[in-house]
């Protein structure tokens, strides 16, 4: 909320609540590092480069191959603004839900030393043996079930 209220604040900085001051840094490094994923997305698109399996790229070449269509009745083009403010809320979504996963799970996992050891005992065997996150976030398949069941 005081993101959307002060944004627009044109007060130097030195006159803002240390908390102003913060947020004021955070979404003016947040906003440059979009723009700096936006950028290298559509530079790998024009160099004919691969296509990443994110949920950023996947937006950003799509809008960019809608602006390639010459017809004047597509309006599947997002303004940078808008491409922006989705890519932040797909960054706000994911927070959100990860942040509620744990909610739930963490205390239960807690509660229920049992399961939380079953857990454990997959994440040492598949850590132990590689660290790449493609290869192994479909191997933690107790983690999975885990954080399905405590989240249902």
């Amino acid at each position: 909320m005081f993101t959307i209220l002060f944004d627009g604040l044109k007060a130097p900085t030195w006159m803002l609540p240390q908390m102003l001051r913060i947020l004021k840094t955070a979404t003016s490094e947040f906003r440059a590092y979009l723009h700096e994923k936006i950028s290298e997305e559509k530079e790998n698109l024009a160099a004919g480069g691969d296509e990443k399996a994110n949920l950023s790229s996947v937006l950003v070449r799509a809008n960019e191959k809608e602006k390639e269509v010459n017809d004047p009745k597509v309006k599947g083009v997002l303004s940078d603004s808008e491409l922006l403010g989705n890519l932040f809320i797909f960054a706000l979504a994911g927070h959100e839900t990860t942040a509620t996963t744990f909610t739930y799970s963490l205390p239960l996992l807690a509660a229920y030393p049992e399961t939380q050891a079953w857990v454990a005992e997959e994440v040492d065997d598949i850590f132990g043996k590689d660290q790449i996150y493609s290869n192994v976030f479909p191997k933690l398949v107790r983690c999975m079930a885990v954080m399905v069941c405590y989240n249902t």
